[in-house]
């Protein structure tokens, strides 16, 4: 079976997270572009993104452009300063499990890192990601029996 889908919520390109505003759907189609997690924890809030698999992914990619912009500031420091954009994360939507779940996970992985945070936690922020359109799929083929 093909697998193939036409419209992603959350993309990944240029070291920047795109996320599809669902507020203006089905009439238009439009990305906005996030480059920190402040305003992935904001777009979060205005539910820019909905779903909470959708969400606990964008999650994640925030945390990646929070620990990218902490180590390039701090690199001795970047696991403590990254904290406040944790809770910034965290407080974007205080009742979403799936938000928490990924913030957790992604947590474990900064727990680990001893040198450059961003392509260990981009690679899971990308796992998290995989992990969620092959579970995706594989209710569908469930669903198709």
């Amino acid at each position: 079976m093909k697998q193939h889908d036409s419209i992603r919520a959350v993309v990944w390109r240029d070291d920047s997270l795109f996320l599809l505003d669902q507020r203006i759907l089905p009439q238009q189609q439009q990305y906005i572009e996030l480059r920190n997690a402040k305003e992935t924890a904001q777009a979060i809030r205005d539910m820019v993104v909905r779903g909470a698999p959708a969400i606990g992914i964008a999650a994640a990619y925030g945390v990646v452009l929070a620990a990218r912009e902490h180590y390039r500031t701090s690199p001795q420091s970047w696991k403590k300063t990254i904290a406040a954009d944790m809770k910034i994360l965290a407080d974007s939507r205080p009742t979403a499990v799936n938000l928490f779940w990924a913030l957790e996970n992604m947590q474990q992985c900064i727990a680990a890192i001893e040198s450059d945070p961003f392509p260990v936690l981009l690679q899971q922020a990308d796992k998290i990601y995989q992990d969620d359109i092959a579970a995706n799929y594989t209710m569908g083929q469930y669903s198709a029996k």
